[in-house]
Formats: structure tokens, C-alpha cells, sequence
């Protein structure tokens, strides 16, 4: 059920047809309150969307500070990375680019 569908349930429960007992204003109560309600649903899961997105970013931040370092450190080291260290760089590299995928989802849904 969408906001809309859940405004408008609230207003039948709460007899806005002219048979009803219950007042305008306390019609407009019950829908405020259920806006207020889907508010800070919607409040929650778009905090909890960021938080997502962020921690996505700290860890892809971490993983990115891990293959700079190392190729840095190998380049210094032995000049050309061996093949099979190449290999585990692809393998980070590929990692990475997940975790850039997730994060762009997580800010998508957000």
C-alpha cells in the first residue's frame, strides 16, 4: 500500500461520509497522524539509506587505500608486479567496483 492508498483507508475508518459520528476535523486529525506516521517511517529508511551508503563508502575507501598502497609499495619494490600478484590486484580491483556498485544502488533507493 503506497501513502496515498494508506491516507485515504485512514479517512474511510474514520467515517468522513456524512452517516459518520466523527467530525471533520478529527477526520483531518487521523490523517495527519497517519502522515505523521509515514513520515518517520520514511525519515528512518532514508537515514538508514545514507547510513548504508556511508558505511559502503568507508569500506570501499579502505579497500581503495589498500590497493593504492600495495602497487605503490611493489612499483618501489620490484618495478613490475608478477603476474599472480597482478591476478590479486584484479581481484581487489574487481572487489572495488562492486562496492562502487552498492554504494551507487544504496544512494539510488535513498
Amino acid at each position: 500500500m503506497n501513502d496515498t492508498e494508506a491516507i485515504r483507508m485512514t479517512s474511510k475508518k474514520s467515517g468522513t461520509s456524512k452517516s459518520s459520528n466523527m467530525t471533520l476535523e478529527e477526520s483531518l486529525n487521523a490523517d495527519i497522524e497517519t502522515l505523521r506516521t509515514i513520515r518517520d517511517e520514511l525519515r528512518v529508511r532514508a537515514h538508514l539509506g545514507q547510513l548504508e551508503a556511508h558505511h559502503l563508502w568507508t569500506d570501499a575507501e579502505v579497500k581503495w587505500g589498500r590497493i593504492e598502497g600495495e602497487l605503490k609499495r611493489l612499483r618501489d619494490e620490484v618495478g613490475h608486479p608478477a603476474e599472480d600478484v597482478q591476478r590479486g590486484f584484479k581481484s581487489m580491483v574487481d572487489e572495488l567496483g562492486e562496492a562502487y556498485t552498492r554504494i551507487r544502488s544504496a544512494l539510488d533507493r535513498a
